[in-house]
């Protein structure tokens, strides 16, 4: 049995103990947390040093560019794009690539060696994609224009990446009207393709003389509607010039035809030749005249041995 004093020794004893534990216990979690704050500063310095030793996408896109034009002067001491920070929004891809798809299209690319791999394999999935559509729209300008450096630079990342949406008419028009017209095809998109193949292209000596140039690059939507059809003041203005709006059509599409056939000289001849071939399968009179040679593969050969004529029986 425990006197009074000796319960109260006991209970200070247990107490003290009881105490020290929790110490050690308070002290291990705080070394645990301290450790936690310790390895999440470390995997953040481990990703920005892997961050910074990843070459940017603008020099990834600069090196397929001077890789696809090895006789045309590239100056090396100057970039090829001027704000290579600003990235361009490009339309979300339909599904993210695995690693092997992603170098298999980037080793389409004209250049593409084992050192741009490894930086466009350390790109997250979206810079991915905008080096895939980059670089190709980049390496395209190259093969297609004699004066490419001067090109890029007015095109920049933003030009190249409307080019990649709306069409090559993007770099034709800043060809010809330089940066400012990014802003149209930014303002008017898809629409400003067909007012440039219709209207401004044929006859852009006579707009450009008649102020209508300038005019148009700080209001576009005075012109045209988003989907390229001419407004009712601009066939006004254009009439005034003596610019025939009704020919305006056809003539823009022979002008396309007349550059994509610049440009792809075979491929072209073939689909303009098969598509006037089904266009003219449409009249009846023709498509007899165009099947009437094939009917002799698909009917039955006859013997050309004929039978004796049959004489009368006669008794």
């Amino acid at each position: 049995m425990f006197d009074g004093k000796g319960a109260s020794e006991f209970g200070n004893t247990c107490g003290g103990k009881s105490m020290r534990s929790q110490s050690r216990f308070n002290q291990a979690l705080r070394i645990w947390r301290q450790l936690r704050v310790l390895a999440s500063v470390a995997i953040a310095f481990a990703c920005l040093m892997s961050s910074a030793n990843a070459a940017p996408i603008h020099q990834i896109l600069e090196s397929l560019a001077r890789a696809a034009a090895p006789a045309k002067k590239l100056p090396d001491a100057k970039a090829l794009f001027r704000h290579a920070d600003d990235l361009p929004k490009l339309p979300a891809p339909a599904n993210v690539l695995s690693d092997a798809d992603a170098i298999k299209q980037f080793d389409r690319l004209q250049g593409a060696n084992d050192s741009l791999r490894r930086d466009f394999l350390a790109l997250p999935p979206a810079h991915r994609a905008a080096v895939l559509e980059l670089g190709s729209a980049a390496q395209k300008v190259v093969r297609h224009h004699d004066d490419a450096f001067g090109l890029l630079r007015k095109l920049d990342l933003d030009g190249l990446a409307q080019a990649r949406t709306y069409g090559d008419f993007v770099v034709d028009g800043v060809q010809l009207m330089d940066a400012p017209y990014k802003s149209v095809v930014r303002k008017m998109g898809g629409g400003a393709g067909v007012f440039f193949e219709r209207y401004l292209r044929p006859n852009y000596k006579v707009l450009l003389t008649g102020g209508i140039v300038a005019a148009y690059l700080a209001t576009p939507e005075k012109f045209h509607d988003e989907v390229g059809k001419l407004t009712s003041w601009a066939a006004e203005r254009f009439a005034a010039l003596g610019i025939d709006v009704a020919g305006a059509v056809p003539r823009g599409i022979w002008n396309a035809l007349c550059d994509k056939f610049a440009q792809e000289p075979v491929w072209t001849t073939i689909g303009t030749t098969l598509s006037l071939l089904f266009l003219a399968s449409l009249l009846p009179r023709v498509r007899w005249w165009m099947f009437r040679g094939l009917r002799f593969w698909f009917t039955t050969p006859v013997s050309s041995v004929t039978a004796p004529p049959k004489t009368p029986f006669k008794e």
